[in-house]
C-alpha cells in the first residue's frame, strides 16, 4: 500500500505469483478499484511493495522471481508505466519506505537473514 500526500489517494499494487496491477483503495469504504496491469518496455512484470517517495513519484520492487528482482521502479499511476531505476544492492528486496532515502528490506527465500540498503 501507499499513500499518496497530494491527492489524498491510497495505492495497492497485486504481489505474489500475478503479474503486477494497481489499485486505488477507497478509504471510506475499503473497496479496491482495478486501474489495470503496470507494464516495464511493454511487458507485465511480478511486483512487491510500493511507496510514494517525498518527491511524489510511486515507486515499487520487482519481486524475487521476477527476471526484474532486486530493482526499484518507478510507476506512472495514470499511464501504468514503470520505468527501471537500477538495481538495489539487494538480491531480494520485499518492502520500501522513505524519509530522505530509499530503504529496501531484503531476505533470501529459504533463509532467515534479513538486511536492508540505502539509496540515494
Amino acid at each position: 500500500l501507499a499513500y499518496n500526500k497530494t491527492n489524498s489517494k491510497m495505492y495497492a499494487i497485486s504481489a505474489g505469483g500475478s503479474q503486477a496491477e494497481l489499485f486505488t483503495i477507497n478509504l471510506a469504504t475499503g473497496l479496491a478499484t482495478l486501474l489495470g496491469p503496470v507494464k516495464i518496455a511493454g511487458q507485465g512484470f511480478k511486483a512487491t511493495a510500493l511507496e510514494f517517495g517525498e518527491d511524489g513519484v510511486l515507486y515499487s520492487l520487482a519481486a524475487y522471481y521476477d527476471p526484474l528482482k532486486g530493482k526499484l521502479l518507478s510507476i506512472d499511476p495514470v499511464t501504468l508505466v514503470a520505468t527501471d531505476l537500477g538495481s538495489t544492492g539487494i538480491p531480494n528486496p520485499v518492502a520500501l519506505t522513505q524519509r530522505s532515502y530509499f530503504f529496501a528490506d531484503g531476505f533470501e527465500s529459504g533463509d532467515t537473514s534479513a538486511w536492508s540498503s540505502t539509496t540515494q
